[in-house]
C-alpha cells in the first residue's frame, strides 16, 4: 500500500520526513498537521483530509481506542451527510492509508476499517426519511399545547412526553402514574403537574387494562398522525413508535451532540438512523443522560423566563392585568412578575403642597415570563393590553428585551433623580454618533451609544441612552453625565 505522504512527497520531490521527530500525539493531531502539505495530492485525498479534519472530535487520547472513537465518528457523519457509498469507500481508503502511516500496519487497525468497508455494503445504511419538519413539529406542539382543546390537548401532551423523555415505546406514557419519580427535566414536570389528578391513577388516559398493547400502539399511532395532520404538518410516513426517537436524534444533532453523545443515551436505534450502530455507546451517568435530555428538550421548549413589554390600553392599568390573569388564569400568575416604574411628583394647588406617585411611562408594562406563556397570557388579556412584537406586523415573534439591556434600565430607575428625564419614543429615526464608556459618577461601567441632543444649550450635556424594545420602539431615557467621564471606545463589531 502506497503511503499518503510518499504521494505527495513524489509530487513535490522532497525528502521524506522524518516521523521519528514529527508525529503528533493522536491522530486527530496528526491529520490536522497533514492539511498543511496537500495542496498538491489527489483530489480523493484532500478532500479526506478536509472532511477528517472537520468531523466531530470525541477523543483527544493517544490510544487506538481515542483513535477509534474519531474515525467512527467520521465515519457516521460522512453517511449521516449522504455520501455515496463509493465516494466514501474511496475516502475510507485514503484514511486507511494516512492511518498506516501513522501507525504502522496493526492488527487492530486492520480489524477496524475491514469492518467498516464492509459496512458500506449494508444498503440500510442509506435510508431517506422525513426530517426536515421534525423540530418545527415539535416546537409548534411546545407552543400550541396551551391554547389546544381538552382532547387534542392531551394527545400533544403525550407527544411532548415521549420526545422530551426520548422514549421509543408507547408503554412509556400508557404506564406512567403520577406517583411515579420523574427526570429531573422541567417541561415533562409541567406536562404531568397539568393533568387532571382527580381520582385517577395514571397520567395519560389510555383505556388501561381495556385493550391489548397491540391495539393501543395503533391506537395512539392514529391519534399522534390525526392530530398532526390537524395542525396542517405535511403528509408523513406512517406513525411508528420510532418516529418521535428519530425526532429526538434530529433534534439532537441540532444541539452539536456527537453521534457517540446520541448512541450513548437513546434506548434504542431506529430504522432510520442505522448508521449508528457503527459508533460504540459509552456508559454514561443517569445525571449525564438527563442533562443530554434536558438541552434537547430547551432547544424546542425554551422555559427560560424573558423580559418583553406591553402597551396597556386607555384606562387600564398593572392592577387590572394581574386581577384578569388571577381570575380566569391563575396558573399564569406563578411565573409572570411585572415591573412599572413610577417616581413622586410634587404638585401646588391654590397655594396647598401635595405629592403623587405617577408613573415615568404611562401605558408600558414590562413582564418576565417563560416564551411558552406569552401567548397564553394574551389571549387572556388582549382586550386590556397589547404585546410589542420584533415587527409591527400580526403574528411575528414576540420581542425580547435582553436581559442586560433590562438589568442596566432598572439599574437606571433605581438611582433615578432630578437629572434624568424618560420619554417613550415610537418609530424613533436616531442616527447613532459614537460608542462610550462611562468611567465615573453614578453610571461607572456603563458603555452604550450617544445621540446628539438637539435642544437648548442648557441640555447640551444630556446624554440619551436607550432600551430596544425592538427595531422600531425603543425605551429613551436621558442622564446628566459630565465630560470629564465619557470616553470614547471603538464601536463593537
Amino acid at each position: 500500500m502506497q503511503g499518503w505522504q510518499e504521494n505527495i512527497r513524489t509530487q513535490h520531490d522532497t525528502p521524506p520526513v522524518d516521523n521519528q521527530d514529527t508525529t503528533p500525539k493522536s491522530f486527530a493531531s496528526y491529520v490536522a498537521s497533514a492539511a498543511k502539505l496537500i495542496q498538491d495530492a489527489d483530489y480523493i485525498t484532500t478532500r479526506t483530509v478536509i472532511s477528517f479534519n472537520s468531523s466531530h472530535k470525541v477523543a483527544d487520547e493517544t490510544s487506538f481506542e481515542a483513535d477509534e472513537r474519531n474515525i467512527r465518528e467520521w465515519f457516521t457523519t460522512m453517511v449521516r451527510k449522504g455520501i455515496s457509498p463509493v465516494t466514501l469507500r474511496r475516502y475510507l481508503g485514503k484514511l486507511h492509508s494516512i492511518y498506516s502511516d501513522y501507525k504502522g500496519i496493526t492488527d487492530e487497525g486492520e480489524e477496524l476499517f475491514s469492518e467498516l468497508r464492509d459496512a458500506l455494503a449494508n444498503k440500510n445504511l442509506w435510508q431517506t426519511h422525513e426530517k426536515d419538519d421534525s423540530i418545527n413539529i415539535v416546537a409548534n406542539l411546545a407552543l400550541k399545547v396551551r391554547t389546544m382543546p381538552g382532547a387534542k390537548a392531551t394527545i400533544a401532551k403525550e407527544i411532548l412526553y415521549l420526545f422530551y423523555s426520548c422514549a421509543a415505546s408507547y408503554s412509556t406514557i400508557a404506564e406512567l402514574r403520577f406517583d411515579d419519580s420523574l427526570p429531573a427535566i422541567e417541561q415533562i414536570k409541567d406536562i404531568v403537574d397539568s393533568m387532571p389528578k382527580e381520582r385517577r391513577t395514571y397520567v395519560f388516559p389510555l383505556r388501561h387494562g381495556r385493550v391489548r398493547s397491540p391495539q393501543l400502539s395503533r391506537d395512539i399511532s392514529r391519534e399522534f398522525s390525526g392530530l398532526l395532520a390537524d395542525l396542517g404538518f405535511r403528509k408523513m410516513t406512517p406513525f411508528a413508535p420510532d418516529t418521535i426517537l428519530g425526532w429526538w436524534i434530529e433534534a439532537a444533532l441540532k444541539c452539536g451532540f456527537s453521534n457517540e453523545d446520541i448512541i450513548s443515551v437513546i434506548p434504542a436505534v431506529p430504522h432510520d438512523y442505522e448508521w449508528l450502530k457503527l459508533v460504540k455507546p459509552r456508559l454514561l451517568s443517569e445525571e449525564e443522560k438527563t442533562s443530554k435530555f434536558r438541552e434537547v428538550a430547551n432547544l424546542v421548549g425554551d422555559l427560560t423566563p424573558r423580559w418583553y413589554a406591553m402597551f396597556m390600553r386607555d384606562n387600564h392599568t398593572p392592577d387590572d392585568i394581574m386581577e384578569r390573569l388571577r381570575n380566569e388564569n391563575p396558573a399564569m400568575v406563578k411565573d409572570f412578575h411585572t415591573f412599572y416604574p413610577t417616581h413622586k411628583v410634587v404638585k401646588h394647588d391654590d397655594g396647598r403642597k401635595t405629592t403623587e406617585v405617577e408613573p415615568f411611562l404611562p401605558h408600558i408594562l414590562f413582564f418576565k415570563t417563560r416564551p411558552d406563556a406569552v401567548r397564553p397570557i394574551f389571549d387572556t388579556i388582549g382586550d386590556l393590553a397589547w404585546c410589542f412584537r420584533v415587527i409591527n406586523r400580526k403574528g411575528a415573534p414576540y420581542a425580547v428585551i435582553p436581559k442586560r439591556e433590562m438589568d442596566n434600565f432598572q439599574t437606571c430607575i433605581g438611582v433615578l433623580d432630578e437629572s434624568v428625564k424618560m420619554e417613550f419614543v415610537q418609530n424613533p429615526e436616531l442616527v447613532p454618533d459614537r460608542c462610550i464608556r462611562i468611567t465615573g459618577g453614578a453610571f461607572k461601567g456603563y458603555e452604550g451609544t450617544i445621540y446628539k441632543q438637539n435642544g437648548t444649550v442648557e441640555d447640551s450635556d444630556m446624554r440619551y441612552f436607550i432600551l430596544r424594545i425592538n427595531d422600531q420602539n425603543n425605551i429613551v431615557w436621558k442622564v446628566r453625565i459630565e465630560e470629564g467621564f465619557i470616553e470614547p471606545i471603538k464601536e463593537k463589531q
